[in-house]
């Protein structure tokens, strides 16, 4: 799928250097993907918040006696947010240890990729072009695969 985005430069990237660049490409959309999960139960985290705010507020009056707190408490909608919030926050440092994986296996990748650049581009034709596949990986995927 990915290795015929290469087609156009079937003579200027050599096999191994396409399927190098088509794990970058994964590796990148594995990293956004766990960077938008992590982005949307955060959002739903602040806005469980935001509505347990509101309503508690909205419910309890003017809350400046012990009854007003009690009852709160024994609110079940109260604690359905409250078990929401807990959920979406156990969820978040999921989604943050994954999210760190990911960026840390695409980084690998990417320098690893720079550090060994002679290796990819073995010929003298693929050397002198090889500024047109990593342009193309900037401009299409934002991967910069130039420098470090």
């Amino acid at each position: 799928m990915l290795m015929e985005n290469f087609n156009e430069y079937k003579t200027i990237v050599p096999d191994a250097t396409k399927q190098m660049l088509t794990v970058l490409i994964q590796k990148k959309s594995e990293k956004e993907k766990w960077k938008s999960m992590q982005n949307t139960w955060g959002f739903s985290l602040m806005f469980i918040i935001l509505l347990l705010f509101a309503y508690v507020s909205f419910s309890s009056g003017n809350g400046k006696s012990v009854s007003a707190l009690r009852s709160m408490f024994s609110d079940p909608v109260v604690w359905l947010c409250g078990f929401f919030c807990l959920l979406s926050g156990f969820q978040l440092l999921i989604l943050k240890k994954k999210y760190g994986k990911a960026d840390d296996e695409y980084e690998s990748a990417r320098r690893d990729f720079i550090d060994r650049n002679e290796e990819w581009w073995t010929e003298k034709e693929q050397w002198d072009n090889r500024h047109v596949v990593m342009e193309y990986m900037k401009k299409e995927y934002n991967i910069n695969v130039l420098h470090k």
